[in-house]
C-alpha cells in the first residue's frame, strides 16, 4: 500500500508536501519546479493536507507542553545528585580513609611484597658514596679508584 505513495529524490511528482523518511524534513513541492531534491537513494513520502493540518498543531502542543517538564526533571535529578549522591560520595571516602593504610598512596602500585621492599631500602642505604658530609664525595672517589685496582690486579692474574 505505502509503495505506490513512496517517491525517491529526482523524481517528478505532483505538487504539495512531501516527507523526507531519512531526516523527517517536510519539502514543498511547487508547480514551478516539480521536482524532489536530492538523489535517488532518498526517499519521500506525499504527505496530505488534512494530515499535515491535523499534526502540526499537535506537534506544537506535544513541544509547549514537554519542554516545561523537561525543565523540572533537569531540576529534580540536579536535587538528587545533592541529596544523595554527594553525601554517599562524602561517606565513602571518609571510610575508604579509615580502612586504607596510612602509608598508602593514590597512584603507586605495590607490586613487591613488604620483605622485598625492606631489602630495596636496605640495599639503597648500604650503598656507597651517598653520604651527606663534605667528604663523602672524596671518600667515594677514592673507594671506586681501589675497586678498578683490584679489578685490574685479578684479570693480570687471570692472564697469567
Amino acid at each position: 500500500m505505502w509503495k505506490r505513495h513512496l517517491h525517491y529524490g529526482g523524481e517528478l511528482v505532483r505538487p504539495g508536501l512531501y516527507l523526507r523518511l531519512r531526516t523527517g524534513q517536510l519539502v514543498d513541492v511547487d508547480e514551478e519546479e516539480p521536482l524532489l531534491p536530492g538523489s535517488r537513494e532518498q526517499r519521500y513520502l506525499r504527505a496530505p493536507l488534512p494530515l499535515v493540518l491535523l499534526f502540526g498543531p499537535a506537534m506544537g502542543l506535544a513541544y509547549v507542553v514537554f519542554l516545561p517538564l523537561a525543565g523540572f526533571a533537569v531540576v529534580l535529578s540536579y536535587m538528587g545528585y545533592l541529596l544523595v549522591w554527594r553525601p554517599a560520595r562524602a561517606i565513602g571516602q571518609s571510610v575508604q580513609g579509615l580502612l586504607a593504610a596510612p602509608a598508602w598512596r593514590f597512584g603507586i602500585s605495590y607490586l613487591a611484597g613488604p620483605e622485598r621492599r625492606r631489602k630495596a631500602k636496605g640495599a639503597k642505604a648500604g650503598r656507597k658514596g651517598h653520604g651527606t658530609g663534605p667528604g663523602s664525595l672524596e671518600s667515594s672517589v677514592d673507594e671506586l679508584l681501589k675497586e678498578i685496582e683490584e679489578r685490574k690486579e685479578q684479570e693480570e692474574g687471570m692472564e697469567r
